[in-house]
């Protein structure tokens, strides 16, 4: 195979933690999915299209990576105390 002059860099990711369906897991991104939907042939069908949904990519503690909807992740590392909140000093005010 002839090398075409590429070069790959791998830079470390940050997981997070989090629990879906109770589940202790490592939250690695976010993907977008997409699918066709064919037409509906019946009278007053789905004129078709593109489909697109978010789901995260999740890795539970035996190695399995799989996918999941959003709304089934609760995050568990706080990240939020690491932002500061313009609202917070204003009721300190």
């Amino acid at each position: 195979m002839e090398n075409i002059g590429t070069t790959v860099t791998i830079t470390k990711s940050e997981y997070r933690t989090c629990v879906v369906k109770g589940r202790n897991v490592l939250f690695h991104t976010w993907e977008e999915k997409s699918s066709i939907v064919e037409p509906s042939k019946m009278m007053g069908g789905h004129d078709g299209g593109v489909i697109r949904t978010t789901v995260g990519i999740i890795e539970y503690e035996d190695g399995i990576v799989t996918e999941c909807y959003p709304y089934e992740i609760r995050f568990t590392d706080n990240k939020f105390k690491d932002y500061h909140f313009k609202e917070e000093d204003e009721k300190n005010e």
